[in-house]
C-alpha cells in the first residue's frame, strides 16, 4: 500500500475547502429567500387566479303588517262612533234624495235647451218667409210662423216656471230636513260630550 505523503493530502484539503464553503453559502442564502413558516403550521392552497364570483344572498321576504282586529273595543265607545253615525245617517238619507232631484233639475234644462234651438229654427223661417217675392203669400208664412213661436215661447215660459217652482219646493224642503237632522246630531252631541266628561 502506497503512502500518501501528507504534503500532498494538506494540499488536497486546501484546493476542496473553497468549493465546499461556496456550496454551504449557496445553501444559507436560499434557506434565507423562503419565507419562514412555522412548525406544524399546514401548507398554504394555491391561490386561483380568478376567484369565482360570490352569489348575492337572496332578500329576505317581509312579513306583511297584521291588521288590527275589527273586533277591537274601543276606549270610550260613546265618545267617537256615535257622532260618526250621526253624520252618516244625515249622509245617507240627503244622498239619494238630493240624486234624485238633482236628475229633476237636469231634465229641466235640457227641456229648456231644446225649447230654444226650436224657437231659434222658427226665427230663421221667419226670416227666409218675409224674403219671398209674394208678398201676400209671405204674409200669410209669415203669420204661421209667427204663432209657432208664440206656442214655443208659451212653453218655454211654462217650463221657466215649473223649474222655479222646483227650486222653491227644494229650498224649504232641504231646509225642513237639515233641520231635523240638526236636532240629532246635536242630541248625539251632547251624548259624546257627556260620555268624554266621564272620562276625565
Amino acid at each position: 500500500m502506497k503512502t500518501i505523503s501528507p504534503i500532498l493530502f494538506a494540499a488536497a484539503l486546501a484546493w476542496a475547502a473553497p468549493a465546499f464553503a461556496r456550496e454551504e453559502a449557496a445553501a444559507v442564502k436560499a434557506a434565507a429567500a423562503a419565507p419562514a413558516q412555522e412548525p406544524g403550521a399546514p401548507a398554504e392552497a394555491p391561490v386561483p387566479e380568478k376567484p369565482e364570483p360570490v352569489p348575492a344572498p337572496a332578500p329576505t321576504p317581509v312579513a306583511p303588517t297584521p291588521a288590527a282586529p275589527s273586533g277591537s273595543s274601543s276606549a270610550c265607545p260613546y265618545c267617537f262612533q256615535p257622532l260618526l253615525d250621526g253624520y252618516a245617517g244625515l249622509i245617507g238619507e240627503l244622498k239619494p234624495w238630493l240624486a234624485g232631484l238633482e236628475a229633476e233639475a237636469s231634465a229641466f234644462e235640457d227641456s229648456l235647451s231644446a225649447i230654444q234651438k226650436e224657437i231659434d229654427a222658427k226665427d230663421a223661417e221667419i226670416a227666409r218667409a218675409r224674403e219671398g217675392t209674394d208678398k201676400k203669400a209671405a204674409r200669410a208664412e209669415v203669420k204661421k210662423l209667427t204663432a209657432e213661436r208664440k206656442a214655443l215661447l208659451k212653453k218655454y215660459v211654462s217650463v221657466s216656471d215649473e223649474k222655479s217652482d222646483f227650486y222653491k219646493k227644494y229650498s224649504k224642503e232641504v231646509g225642513k230636513r237639515i233641520e231635523a237632522q240638526i236636532v240629532t246630531v246635536q242630541r248625539t252631541l251632547s251624548q259624546v260630550q257627556s260620555a268624554a266628561s266621564s272620562q276625565r
